[in-house]
């Protein structure tokens, strides 16, 4: 017996190991319905089948009591379609917020661009819903991101429907926005669309990061958030509508009327956040402070090293996840009162009214006509 076993280690042990499939076998399926029955594939050495690896299908019952021809039917069609499953699951949050009291300063917004851009009504309409749909699936988003539990006086999605389907929720609406852009004619939908979406994460993320860190930043560093994070979705429906426009309007630059208008509705979000009795209604009082948003009051108000303001960094760092205490938002608010924060910014958005209302008549001059319905909108913003 010894004699047999007097190969090499190497040779012995071949002899013994299991064999692994090639990468060619692995390749293959290793399940093969052929005439209504399965072939299994063993990968013998020898090339054979075993006489059993054939299974009927048609009839054949699994071990848990399932037709196989069950489970072949539910692969047998090739792609799954999205229109035989109950949409309600997926877009049950994301139909709740959408039902929410809204201003819908967005669509008011795009009408107006209308009367100068003329756009034809079957693209106005998909704009209007790509830029609905990514409005919305982001609020869901930042509401679960910055702890929120109101939302236009209401409970947000995710303490409803939980956080989990809220996430998978608004990123369907996502690629459904996507979905909806395939109708524009435009040929550089797809690129506005890519770029400004990735400006309004990359916006978010600097927001975000700074409230993790409790890290102050400049006022220069705040504005380029707010460029893309807010002024985003407004660039968003601006070259969306300037590219499906009936009229020649590429000689017509509306930047910095955008980039005007999307810096004042954050900062009047900041504002209004602290100093508002229907902000307090609809989000809960100074609800900033409760997630630690570095808003542009709070830097203006931490910009410096006295004692106060050490301490409100101290207490803005050490607060944890959750509601603020009514006293000490009482106490951040007096402190950024009597500093000056507050008059600060209310003497920005009200220079910053003046400057958007002289964009507004350059452009009025540009486009040969009038805008009504727009400087409505913009006057229902003021302050």
């Amino acid at each position: 017996m010894a004699a047999q076993y007097a190969a090499s280690g190497s040779e012995f042990w071949s002899i013994f190991a299991p064999r692994y499939p090639t990468k060619e076998e692995l390749k293959q399926p290793e399940c093969l319905l052929v005439d209504d029955i399965f072939q299994w594939k063993h990968a013998l050495t020898n090339g054979h089948q075993e006489d059993h690896s054939a299974l009927p299908f048609s009839g054949a019952v699994a071990t848990n009591g399932v037709k196989l021809s069950q489970v072949n039917g539910a692969v047998a069609s090739g792609i799954p379609s999205a229109e035989v499953i109950d949409h309600n699951a997926v877009r049950a949050p994301y139909n709740y917020i959408n039902t929410l009291p809204s201003k819908k300063i967005r669509e008011t917004f795009i009408d107006a661009l209308d009367s100068w851009l003329e756009v034809p009504a079957a693209s106005s309409s998909s704009i209007k819903s790509i830029v609905g749909m990514l409005h919305h699936s982001s609020l869901m988003l930042d509401d679960i991101e910055d702890n929120s539990m109101l939302r236009r006086g209401n409970p947000t999605a995710h303490t409803l429907f939980g956080t989990a389907q809220t996430i998978n929720s608004a990123n369907y609406i996502f690629v459904c926005a996507f979905e909806e852009l395939q109708q524009l004619q435009s040929p550089n939908t797809v690129e506005i669309f890519i770029e400004e979406l990735k400006n309004l994460h990359c916006g978010q993320a600097l927001d975000l990061h700074w409230k993790y860190h409790s890290h102050v930043p400049t006022v220069e560093e705040y504005m380029t958030m707010v460029d893309h994070k807010t002024g985003g979705l407004f660039r968003l429906c601006v070259r969306l509508m300037q590219g499906e426009s009936s009229r020649k309007s590429e000689h017509i630059d509306a930047d910095r009327f955008v980039t005007l208008l999307g810096r004042y509705f954050q900062i009047r979000d900041d504002y209004q956040n602290l100093m508002s009795d229907e902000y307090a209604s609809q989000k809960g009082f100074c609800e900033d402070l409760d997630e630690g948003k570095i808003s542009l009051p709070l830097i203006h108000c931490l910009t410096g090293s006295d004692p106060e303001q050490t301490m409100i960094k101290g207490i803005l760092q050490h607060k944890g996840v959750g509601e603020m205490s009514m006293g000490l938002k009482r106490l951040i608010l007096g402190k950024m009162r009597k500093g000056g924060a507050l008059d600060f910014t209310f003497s920005l958005l009200q220079d910053m009214q003046e400057d958007i209302l002289k964009e507004l008549k350059l452009l009025e001059a540009e486009f040969g006509s009038e805008n009504p319905i727009l400087e409505l909108v913009l006057r229902r913003l003021w302050v």
